[in-house]
Formats: C-alpha cells, structure tokens, sequence
C-alpha cells in the first residue's frame, strides 16, 4: 500500500518502510515569495552545533569532529540496523560499524593523537 507521509532523515521512524522522497522542481524564491508552494523548499544546510570554545579546550578533537563524513547509505543502514534489531542499541551499533570501518574514520584522527 502506498502512503504519503512526513519524514526527516535521519531517523528511524519509517527506515524500515524504505521511504521514497517526492522530488518537486527546484526551488523558486521568486514563486516562493508569492506564495506559490509548486516547488521545493529551499535547501538547509546541515549544520555541525558544538562547544563554542571546543577548539580551544580539545583542538584535537574539534579536528576531528571537523572531519566526520557520512553518507546517506551508510546512516540508512545503521539506522536500519538499529530499527530491526532490538537487541542492538545505538552505542552497540556503532561500536560494530567503528569496528568493521576503521578505513573510513581512521582519516578523521588528526596525526599525533
């Protein structure tokens, strides 16, 4: 059965549905400002919110934090992970992908740690 709902990604509310997204035409702020709603929003980017004065009280990991880098697969999957699994918590589930992935966070420690 098809349904339409509102979702936000990540998150692993509908993860097991394998939701789909509706794609309207690109935003158009001139439209927009008529109040013409026919295309997409426009984009948010996302955003890191951390210490304000991280960099001064741990520079090396505000550098590493700086270097994280996710992709919308690999967040599907352990969120899919977590939603089908109940054993799994949200610590087990990244412990088992830090353990299966040290070719994609080893690049995120800065040199020296």
């Amino acid at each position: 059965t098809d349904v339409l709902f509102y979702w936000w990604f990540p998150d692993t509310t509908f993860i097991d549905l394998q939701p789909s997204a509706i794609k309207f035409p690109d935003n158009d702020r001139s439209e927009w400002a008529m109040g013409n709603w026919m295309t997409e929003s426009a984009r948010v980017p996302t955003r890191s919110w951390v210490y304000h004065s991280l960099d001064e009280a741990d520079s090396r990991l505000h550098s590493m934090i700086g270097n994280l880098q996710w992709s919308n697969p690999q967040m599907h999957s352990l969120l899919l992970e977590l939603k089908t699994n109940a054993s799994h918590t949200e610590g087990s589930v990244a412990c088992e992908w830090l353990k299966a992935n040290p070719q994609t966070w080893g690049p995120w420690i800065p040199s020296g740690t």
